[in-house]
């Protein structure tokens, strides 16, 4: 299988694939989870942060600059939505 640049998922995500997020949802799933668990200290809570995280970063994809790593854009999106 053929692995995908967080920037090229991005890529295909804006080109209309609306199935290649999910690529990068399984790629940064648990780490978003961590960042929200390490700010709620709530596990039921910090499952509803990381899901309205990934959907937050789904919206403004086309805000996200492919100069710069996708990771640490998501996390601060991540770290918004739990606080």
């Amino acid at each position: 299988m053929l692995t995908r640049t967080d920037q090229e998922i991005v890529q295909r995500c804006l080109s209309g694939d609306a199935d290649a997020y999910e690529a990068l949802v399984e790629r940064y799933g648990g780490r978003v989870y961590n960042v929200a668990l390490r700010i709620t200290h709530d596990p039921d809570a910090a499952r509803d942060c990381a899901q309205d995280a990934f959907i937050r970063a789904y919206r403004a994809l086309h805000q996200y600059d492919p100069a710069y790593p996708f990771g640490p854009w998501l996390f601060r999106i991540t770290t918004n939505a739990s606080l």
